[in-house]
C-alpha cells in the first residue's frame, strides 16, 4: 500500500486535470446526437475527464474512448487523474462521508454499495476514486472485492466483468422491474448450470448463475432491447436478463464463488 505522507505524495500520484460533471442525470452518447447510441449514464456528482467543449457537447474520455455530454446536464469542474494505477476495488460497506482532497472538507456522503478505487493511504484514510472523483474516505468503512468480480449497476443498467482487476465485459441489462425489485448487496456465484427450464415462466435459458436466493444472471433471448429505463414497468421478477450474445462469454469468465456486487 502507498503511503501519503505530505502533499508531495499526492502530486505525485495525482495530476490536475478538467472534468465534466454532471448536474443532473445524463446519458453519455457515442456522438453529439441526441437520437445516437448511449453508452452509460452520469448520475448527479458523477464525472467524466474532458476533451474538448463544443457549442452544446462537451467530449469527454470514456473508458479510453472518445464520448459525448450534453452541456444542458453537467459543468466543468477540476479534478484530478492518477498517475498509477489503482491498487484494489472496494465497496462501501455503510454510508461514508468523501472528502476533499485539497480542504479536507466532507464533500457528501457515498451510499453503501457504491464502489471505488483505491489509490493509497493517509492515516486511517484512503485516497480513492469514486464517481469520477479523488477523495478520502474512512478505511474502516471500505471492504475489497478481491481481483475478479461482477457489478451490476441498477441505475445505469449495466453489468461489468472485472477479472484480474481489469474490466473486461461491459453491457446493457434488464434487472427487476419496480414491483420485483433486483436486490442491493454483496453475494457471489452459487453456482453455474446450462439449459435450465422454468415450467412457471415458460422460457428455458441457456446460461444460469444465481447468486441470490432466486436470483441470477441469464439469457434473455425473447428481449430485443436492453439497458435504458426498461426495467421500471417491463423488467425481470427480480433476476439479471443479459442479452444472448452477451452471456455466454459472461458464463465462461465468472467461476463459483466469484463476487457479486449489485448496487444502485
Amino acid at each position: 500500500m502507498i503511503i501519503i505522507n505530505s502533499i508531495e505524495d499526492v502530486n505525485n500520484i495525482l495530476g490536475e486535470i478538467n472534468v465534466v460533471t454532471a448536474t443532473s442525470s445524463v446519458n453519455v452518447r457515442e456522438k453529439r446526437n441526441t437520437k445516437c447510441k448511449k453508452l452509460d449514464k452520469l448520475n448527479v456528482g458523477e464525472s467524466l475527464p474532458l476533451i474538448k467543449e463544443y457549442d452544446e457537447w462537451y467530449e469527454v474520455n470514456y473508458y479510453g474512448k472518445s464520448a459525448f455530454v450534453y452541456k444542458k446536464y453537467a459543468k466543468i469542474e477540476k479534478n484530478y487523474s492518477s498517475k498509477i494505477e489503482m491498487l484494489d476495488l472496494v465497496y462501501i460497506t455503510s454510508e461514508t462521508p468523501f472528502y476533499d482532497i485539497d480542504t479536507n472538507k466532507k464533500l457528501y456522503n457515498i451510499p453503501t454499495h457504491e464502489v471505488a478505487e483505491v489509490y493509497a493511504k493517509k492515516d486511517d484514510y484512503y485516497l480513492v476514486k469514486c464517481r469520477g472523483k479523488f477523495g478520502y474516505v474512512y478505511s474502516e468503512q471500505v471492504c475489497s472485492l478481491g481481483d475478479s468480480y461482477v457489478i451490476i449497476d441498477i441505475t445505469s443498467q449495466l453489468l461489468k466483468v472485472y477479472i484480474n482487476d481489469k474490466l473486461i465485459v461491459t453491457t446493457y441489462v434488464v434487472t427487476g422491474k419496480d414491483s420485483s425489485k433486483t436486490y442491493c448487496g454483496l453475494f457471489s456465484v452459487r453456482e453455474k448450470k446450462r439449459n435450465v427450464r422454468w415450467d412457471e415462466f415458460k422460457v428455458t435459458v441457456k446460461y444460469w448463475a444465481p447468486f441470490n436466493r432466486g436470483e441470477g444472471m441469464h439469457d434473455a433471448d425473447w428481449r430485443s432491447e436492453f439497458g435504458r429505463d426498461i426495467y421500471h414497468k417491463k423488467g425481470s421478477h427480480g433476476c439479471v436478463n443479459i442479452p444472448p450474445d452477451v452471456m455466454p462469454i459472461i458464463y465462461d469468465l465468472i467461476y463459483e464463488g466469484i463476487p457479486v456486487l449489485v448496487k444502485k
